[in-house]
């Protein structure tokens, strides 16, 4: 009786020995939480700012459609200190001065614009217009089918109304079309410096809160360092626990023992062959092994 005590003590103490033994799953998970915990103290929120070169600590994120509206104001400004400001009223002016009407008696030089090999320039006072419609400067007689439309317009003031408005118009569409793109330069000048200010970082053509950003590429530098310092921390602790390296893999004496091939594998035979075998050996059905064995198979037994 006491020899079957301290056998089954004996294989209780190994069953409870090998139950220490942490399985691979086991290690790869310690390790990982452990790898996690120290990284998050190694990458720490103001190593990652200074390695995208986002300046830290960051104000708290303001409204970027509140943000870029001070961009905006910020750029008027700057583009008052350098151009003159118009509105539609300068334009207006400029376009009845590029109509403004001859006088008659002022001296005047227009350009002909059917001129065949003759000079085209005119010189000299206006006179007015002819009966016959021909326009008087100096000696010349000018035909009107000769005459520029602005130049014509000049001569007829009352046909320069629609000219005027339509070169006004123009005057102003390009003036803006300039503005758009100046302020526009500006904008993208002045842009990150002021949402920086104001808590907003630029990352990948994208507008971001600057704490969300640096939070996040630590978040994601951890999780890109954890592999290698995951298996760095579980080769110990397999050596711990008794684990051997062959190789790339780790296994254990214990958990990952298998027993070699038997030196003689029994040939799996034909029920027919089986029973004449017995038969032969004057083994009945009944005191066979498969008879007091029920779960056996043919080929589990030699004769």
């Amino acid at each position: 009786m006491k020899l079957f005590y301290l056998i089954f003590f004996s294989i209780f103490t190994l069953y409870s020995q090998d139950q220490t033994i942490l399985t691979n799953s086991e290690i790869l998970e310690q390790a990982r939480k452990t790898a996690t915990e120290e990284l998050k103290n190694e990458i720490t929120i103001e190593k990652v700012a200074t390695k995208y070169k986002i300046p830290w600590p960051a104000p708290k994120a303001e409204s970027i459609a509140d943000t870029e509206k001070l961009v905006i104001l910020s750029a008027e400004k700057e583009y008052a200190k350098q151009y003159d400001d118009k509105s539609s009223s300068d334009f207006l002016k400029q376009a009845q001065a590029y109509y403004a009407p001859y006088e008659i008696g002022t001296k005047i030089s227009i350009y002909k614009t059917q001129s065949l090999g003759s000079n085209p320039k005119v010189d000299g006072k206006y006179y007015g217009i002819d009966s016959y419609g021909l326009v008087k400067i100096g000696n010349a007689r000018v035909p009107l089918i000769d005459i520029s439309k602005r130049d014509t317009a000049r001569f007829f003031p009352e046909k320069a109304v629609q000219l005027i408005k339509n070169y006004a118009n123009g005057l102003e569409y390009d003036y803006n079309f300039k503005k758009k793109n100046i302020l526009t330069a500006i904008k993208d000048k002045i842009r990150k410096d002021i949402y920086l200010k104001y808590g907003i970082s630029l990352y990948r053509n994208k507008w971001i809160p600057t704490t969300t950003l640096v939070t996040g590429l630590r978040k994601q530098a951890i999780q890109i360092a954890i592999p290698t310092k995951r298996n760095a921390l579980a080769a110990g602790i397999y050596q711990k626990n008794g684990y051997v390296l062959t190789g790339k893999k780790w296994s254990h004496p214990k958990i990952d023992f298998k027993p070699n091939d038997f030196d003689y594998m029994p040939k799996d035979l034909a029920i027919v062959d089986l029973e004449n075998l017995m038969s032969a050996k004057n083994i009945s059905i009944s005191n066979s092994p498969l008879a007091k064995h029920p779960g056996a198979k043919y080929y589990d037994f030699e004769f």
